[in-house]
C-alpha cells in the first residue's frame, strides 16, 4: 500500500482460470484490488502493440499482470517499454506461449524452500522433472529457476520431447 491507498492491478490474460484466480487471491491477500481484462476484449486484440498497451495502462494501475499464449515476447516488450519511458508501473509475466511460466516457477521454488530451506540454499537437493519436456512452460521455467540454486536435476520424458535448445543454453553449466 502507498499512503493507505490499496495497490491496483490490471490482469490482461488469455483464458486461464487458474492464472486469473490465483492472482486475484494473492492481490486480495496483499490488500490490493484488481480487474481482469480478457485479452480478446482489450486493444491488444485490435493489434495494439505491447509497448503501447504498457504506456496506456501504466498511468491507470500500479501493476500489469500479462499472459499472452500467442506471443512469447509480449511481457518482455511491455517491461522494456516501462523501462524506456520510465513508467510508474510494474509488469508481471504470467506466462507466454510455449516458453515460460515464471510466476509458477516462483511458487515452485518457494514451496521447495519452505519444505527444505537449508538443503535448497546449499544446492543439495535432487529433482526429477517428468513429462513433456519440450512443451512444458512450467518445466522450462523451473529449470531456469533451479539453475540459480544448484542441485541435481534428472529429466524424464519421451526421447522425442526433449528440452528445447534455448532452455539448454540458459541453464548450461549451472545444473
Amino acid at each position: 500500500k502507498r499512503d493507505d491507498v490499496p495497490l491496483y492491478f490490471q490482469i490482461i490474460t488469455d483464458p486461464s482460470t487458474r492464472t486469473v484466480s490465483s492472482f486475484q487471491k494473492a492481490i486480495w491477500l496483499l490488500g490490493g484490488f484488481s480487474e481482469t481484462l480478457p485479452r480478446k476484449f482489450s486493444s491488444q486484440y485490435k493489434d495494439e502493440s505491447n509497448p503501447s498497451t504498457a504506456r496506456n495502462l501504466s498511468f491507470l494501475c500500479d501493476c500489469i499482470i500479462f499472459r499472452n499464449d500467442e506471443d512469447e515476447n509480449s511481457a518482455q516488450e511491455m517491461a522494456d517499454a516501462v523501462e524506456k519511458y520510465q513508467l510508474p508501473t510494474l509488469i508481471i509475466n504470467a506466462g507466454s506461449g510455449s516458453k515460460e511460466h515464471p510466476t509458477q516457477m516462483l511458487l515452485d521454488l518457494f514451496t521447495i524452500y519452505e519444505l527444505l530451506p537449508t538443503k535448497f540454499e546449499l544446492g543439495q537437493l535432487n529433482y526429477a522433472l517428468i513429462g513433456d519436456l519440450s512443451h512444458s512452460r512450467t518445466i522450462h521455467s523451473l529449470l531456469i529457476g533451479l539453475s540459480h540454486f544448484g542441485g541435481t536435476v534428472v529429466l524424464v520424458g519421451p526421447p522425442e520431447k526433449k528440452i528445447p535448445d534455448w532452455v539448454r543454453s540458459e541453464i548450461s553449466g549451472k545444473i
